[in-house]
């Protein structure tokens, strides 16, 4: 027998609560302090799967859908972004 899906749990769990704390403790205390490439990395690990597991627990039949498109908004903002800068500084 399944047990009903309780997204209040799930939003409480470690699993969540740990990338969202993670992320505000590097936005508000890290990259302040050390303002380097390994707190710009942080934070976006941190911010895309913190991101995914909310769409995953508030719409767990569209997972898939929102992690790719989630995915896939990522890697093109951070590409369009790399190519905008190459071409201004050339």
């Amino acid at each position: 027998m399944r047990t009903p899906f309780d997204r209040t749990t799930a939003l409480a769990s470690p699993g969540f609560i740990a990338p969202l704390t993670l992320l505000v403790l590097n936005d508000f205390v890290l990259k302040p302090a050390f303002h380097n490439a390994l707190t710009g990395k942080l934070s976006d690990f941190a911010g895309l799967f913190a991101l995914t597991l909310f769409t995953a627990i508030l719409w767990p039949r569209r997972r898939l859908l929102f992690a790719c498109s989630i995915a896939g908004a990522f890697t093109f903002w951070k590409t369009s972004a790399t190519i905008g800068s190459a071409t201004r500084s050339g």
